[in-house]
């Protein structure tokens, strides 16, 4: 222990201030590890990620009005929208077991489905409770869609059949997408601003 008993104050003072700078330097990375974790975690949706047509649809809001989307629908009567559901979160997100849709009491579109033969079958209409239909939409649809347990950064895709429900060249539809999983419920407002485009392309242009 003899070179312990002859060190001079300046050695003291860097062995010091090395363990004082290797404790702060060590406090400094744990907390800096904590802080990121935690902004991860705030950064977390905890609920599905929609996207329809490639517009992400925020969890329905009162006080914010929902997303317009804008679709030409060319040479048909009926049109589908594309559905990205994912899982943003750092969880695993269990099942979506029952998928609907709300609309209008007078629906200007009408979900259907396809049978085995690609016949379209409209869906049938079901009346929505009171508490599910604070925001005008009465009719209620459950569409033929699950979702599997989701786990961290899995997207899946899913698409919604609807056909015009008369001969206007253009509409306005406020629709509601509602998902269900075991023990939750996550509601999905937007409208549709719809355009008919009746004209067939020529087969003789170039």
């Amino acid at each position: 222990m003899e070179w312990f008993r002859n060190l001079s104050d300046d050695n003291w003072t860097t062995i010091v201030v090395s363990v004082v700078v290797a404790v702060i330097g060590g406090l400094f990375g744990l907390l800096w590890k904590v802080f990121e974790k935690r902004k991860l975690h705030q950064n977390s949706t905890g609920h599905p990620v929609v996207v329809i047509c490639e517009t992400e649809i925020p969890l329905a809001s009162a006080k914010e009005p929902p997303p317009t989307l804008n679709i030409e629908v060319k040479w048909t009567r009926s049109f589908t929208l594309p559905v990205q559901i994912r899982n943003d979160s750092h969880e695993l997100m269990t099942a979506i077991s029952y998928v609907y849709l709300f609309t209008e009491d007078s629906p200007k579109v009408w979900p259907f489905c396809y049978n085995e033969r690609r016949i379209h079958c409209h869906l049938a209409p079901m009346l929505a409770a009171p508490s599910d239909a604070l925001d005008g939409l009465t009719k209620q649809f459950l569409l033929p869609i699950t979702i599997p347990d989701l786990p961290p950064g899995v997207v899946e895709r899913r698409e919604i059949n609807l056909a015009f429900m008369d001969d206007r060249k253009k509409c306005d539809a406020t629709l509601r997408l509602r998902l269900h999983s075991g023990s939750q419920t996550y509601d999905y407002s937007f409208q549709l601003a719809l355009e008919y485009i009746q004209d067939m392309p020529s087969p003789f242009l170039v």
